[in-house]
């Protein structure tokens, strides 16, 4: 279903504003979304990969740019075509709707984070997440992300990124690469996140 395409990093698969009559499968990479506030800055939303839908079911504008961060195999899918197919398959459309719940619970314990934690813990807390979520079985954060990105995800200035991603090296509980993370110390990152086991 849908008509191949591979993107390179950096090359916009769709962006924020646009009309777009399809989706995009991602087959294989990693993909931003990011968003333009009215002042002109540019927020980190989330990452999507393989397996993720791209694309707005209500037919509206794009609310986000979704970005290739590293090369991206997807495929191009007609949203007639997609919704057809998810009427004939009410598990494919109950998976969508568990996906869609699962972004918004991320975007709303986010939110809840900027208002309760300082910002070493929220850079913890985002460690942690990604991790849990990307993480190899070494807990290599997969999808490459600079610190820029990790700063616009937890909501903190680049310089404070800098200084807590220095501590945690430091003290050997993370590892940095180019435009990557290892978590060399799980249960230490936990405990600097605040999740204390009882």
């Amino acid at each position: 279903m849908g008509t191949p395409r591979a993107f390179q990093a950096e090359e916009i698969l769709a962006r924020e504003g646009e009309d777009h009559a399809s989706f995009w499968l991602i087959l294989g990479g990693w993909v931003r979304l990011t968003a333009i506030a009215d002042n002109g800055t540019v927020a980190f939303l989330h990452l999507q990969g393989p397996g993720d839908l791209i694309g707005e079911l209500d037919g509206r504008l794009n609310t986000s740019t979704a970005t290739a961060a590293q090369r991206v195999s997807a495929r191009r899918i007609h949203r007639s075509v997609l919704l057809q197919f998810l009427q004939q398959h009410p598990d494919a459309t109950l998976s969508l709707a568990e996906a869609m719940v699962d972004m918004l619970r991320q975007a709303n314990r986010r939110r809840l984070d900027t208002v309760a934690y300082p910002a070493t813990v929220r850079i913890a807390r985002i460690l942690v997440e990604l991790a849990e979520t990307y993480g190899t079985e070494g807990q290599e954060i997969r999808p490459p992300l600079s610190q820029r990105d990790l700063a616009s995800l937890a909501g903190v200035t680049l310089p404070t990124v800098e200084k807590a991603l220095r501590l945690l090296r430091e003290t050997g509980v993370v590892a940095r690469g180019y435009r990557s993370v290892s978590i060399n110390n799980m249960p230490a990152l936990h405990d600097l996140a605040g999740y204390w086991s009882d």
